[in-house]
């Protein structure tokens, strides 16, 4: 085969390849970059079943639009459920440009975290318009008083999100 002949092949192939990345798999050029980080942390409960919580951030973005998402799970082994194992339990996320906050979202999973052994829940916060370029993450931070421990409320600064453009 010549050279020319063989180009054409492998060019061919490297153009039928992704196409089928692209129609079978569903990416598309143009798809939105994310970046994540996971946070655990096992928390002791006097008398109680201890408790693993997890909380993965993320950040995503595409043309105008960058968006925060914390995944928030909590696991225990069973004995106690429907009992007050926390005060409270409290999630912010937190979309940041070069650690300045531009939006953010927080709610309350005390009651959620109180009435199972393991959960899952999620929490977004998002920006549109004209935005620049360079230096999104997702922060957050989980707020937790454990009942009966003797100890305030426990403020757990989590490890933000790679940066994306």
């Amino acid at each position: 085969m010549s050279r020319i002949v063989k180009r054409l092949a492998t060019t061919a192939l490297a153009a039928a390849v992704a196409f089928i990345g692209i129609t079978v798999l569903g990416v598309s050029p143009a798809s939105a970059t994310t970046a994540c980080h996971t946070n655990t942390r096992n928390v002791s409960l006097p008398g109680k079943p201890d408790v693993k919580f997890t909380v993965q951030l993320c950040v995503s973005g595409s043309g105008t639009y960058r968006h925060a998402q914390a995944y928030f799970s909590w696991s225990g082994s069973y004995g106690l459920i429907g009992g007050t194992r926390f005060n409270m339990v409290w999630l912010d996320v937190r979309l940041e440009r070069y650690d300045a906050e531009k939006t953010y979202a927080s709610s309350y999973y005390t009651a959620s975290v109180d009435a199972q052994y393991s959960g899952s829940v999620s929490i977004g916060a998002t920006e549109t318009g004209s935005l620049p370029s360079g230096g999104w993450t997702a922060d957050g931070t989980l707020q937790y008083d454990v009942t009966d421990d003797g100890n305030s409320p426990y403020t757990w600064e989590l490890y933000g999100s790679p940066v994306i453009s």
